[in-house]
């Protein structure tokens, strides 16, 4: 067998009779089917005798503790109500042990309230937290919200910043493990929900810096997002969801059916300001480790950044995009604050403020591509996870047949842009939404909100994760 250095977890020598020894090197292979989905594997050499094995054997763990972004302890939050309660039991039996044979050492916290994790971690003192070398989290989106909210609030003492919505960068990565109902963060980040892949890439200490969207509610404290957030259609699929959870992930299912059905729409402001001009070729997928999200780190930094190169949704990337992963400094482990930021509520005309209103149907705001069951390319496939822009997508009043040929091209293509006379897409750097009366609600990254007023602002790479980018295969598009 082979096994590249940069893959190793762990190795070790078993002898064997006749003074021969066995090197096992614990690794990962990709599927050949979906290379998106990782498996934990093993690789096994013979040696003449135990001490040709254990010289291999130091030289292999000598390159593994070189790798010093690769975490030795970490903070794990289980939801064990997750996923109908898998979420116990995908830590128990899929991640811990990756864990172990990495030589990770854990402080469990198994949840057992809403905001438990976000509570703890707001609240950890400075020296708690330096303790870990990342957070990591067990169960769905919720949960994954949870912390991160917790780790962009806090200042770098304690507590959360007097604006709310102000970010310091965090020194901490966030993992998502994916055990949840629809995991769309997991699989926006690594391409899939499988909860092995995501356990190796936190194992092997990838290190990547993702946009989220800073949201400014007319009332109530300001939070931050890593997905969507919807008004109308999507508001009203949450809300009704909710009063059928007893029926567990196929409500979801059943709450869109009766949504449609009513064909409801509703009168919204949008008010947002453009963010700047891509290439005419920009319609390319978010490949893993592409320039377009690595190298801004680097230009943010003031360091000379390669030409951007982007990978097509139908073929290869170019060579040029088949970079080395970004180490811990160019993912921006040293920022201390983020660059371009917008405040919308302090933009006017003179800043190109553009208003788009009307009768809508659905009205969404997203800053990674939301891929998810119903949606494996996403809503926006063409959002990347690090290029500093949220992507807006109202759907003006049409038939509940044109409605319904809209959906079902989501969820085999994503939103493409051009492809119906009814659907707007638009790249923000911000923007404020203004309900116009009407009753839906927000949907935001799956939590309802009521309707009213929002603004939302990109945080540029805002975010450390376990990460290296969303692996696509040329045959998935």
């Amino acid at each position: 067998g082979r096994a590249r250095f940069d893959d190793l977890l762990a190795v070790e020598v078993i002898c064997g009779d006749g003074g021969k020894a066995r090197l096992l090197l614990h690794t990962f292979g990709r599927s050949r089917r979906n290379p998106r989905v990782w498996a934990a594997s093993k690789v096994e050499f013979w040696a003449s005798n135990g001490d040709m094995a254990r010289r291999w054997a130091r030289r292999a763990s000598h390159w593994i503790d070189a790798k010093v972004e690769r975490p030795r302890r970490l903070w794990v939050f289980v939801n064990p109500h997750g996923g109908k309660g898998r979420a116990r039991d995908i830590w128990a039996d899929k991640v811990a042990p990756i864990f172990k044979v990495a030589g990770i050492s854990c402080s469990v916290v198994h949840t057992h309230r809403a905001n438990h994790a976000h509570d703890l971690v707001s609240r950890a003192s400075p020296e708690d937290l330096a303790k870990h070398d990342g957070i990591v989290v067990v169960g769905g989106d919720g949960l994954f919200q949870e912390v991160m909210n917790a780790i962009l609030t806090r200042d770098s003492s304690q507590g959360p910043q007097s604006d709310g919505c102000t970010v310091r960068s965090p020194r901490i990565r966030l993992g998502h493990i994916p055990a949840g109902s629809t995991d769309a963060v997991a699989w926006s980040l690594n391409g899939s929900r499988s909860p092995v892949s995501a356990a190796l890439r936190v194992a092997l200490g990838d290190r990547m810096a993702m946009d989220v969207m800073c949201i400014k509610p007319e009332k109530g404290v300001p939070r931050f997002s890593a997905c969507l957030a919807g008004y109308g259609f999507m508001g009203d699929v949450m809300s009704t969801s909710e009063q059928m959870r007893f029926l567990g992930p196929m409500r979801y299912d059943l709450a869109g059916v009766l949504v449609f059905l009513k064909g409801c729409r509703y009168a919204v402001k949008v008010r947002y300001l453009p963010a700047t001009a891509r290439p005419p070729d920009s319609q390319y997928v978010c490949w893993e480790s592409c320039n377009w999200c690595t190298d801004s780190g680097r230009r943010m930094k003031g360091l000379k950044a390669p030409p951007l190169t982007f990978a097509t949704p139908t073929d290869d990337p170019p060579d040029s995009a088949k970079r080395p992963l970004a180490d811990a400094s160019d993912a921006g482990a040293g920022r201390e604050t983020f660059p371009a930021d917008v405040d919308m509520e302090a933009a006017t005309d003179g800043d190109k403020i553009k208003t788009i209103e009307g009768q809508f149907v659905s009205v969404m705001a997203t800053v990674t591509s939301c891929r998810n069951d119903k949606a494996p390319r996403g809503v926006t496939p063409y959002a990347h996870l690090g290029d500093g822009r949220m992507h807006l997508v109202v759907v003006r009043r049409c038939s509940r047949l044109q409605y319904l040929k809209f959906l079902l091209s989501m969820a085999k293509r994503g939103v493409v842009q051009g492809k119906f006379p009814f659907v707007e897409t638009v790249d923000a750097q911000g923007a404020c939404f203004e309900p116009q009366g009407g009753c839906s609600s927000w949907n935001i990254d799956g939590e309802v909100v009521p309707s009213q007023r929002l603004t939302m602002e990109v945080r540029q790479r805002a975010l450390d994760v376990f990460a290296r980018g969303c692996a696509m295969s040329p045959r998935a598009h």
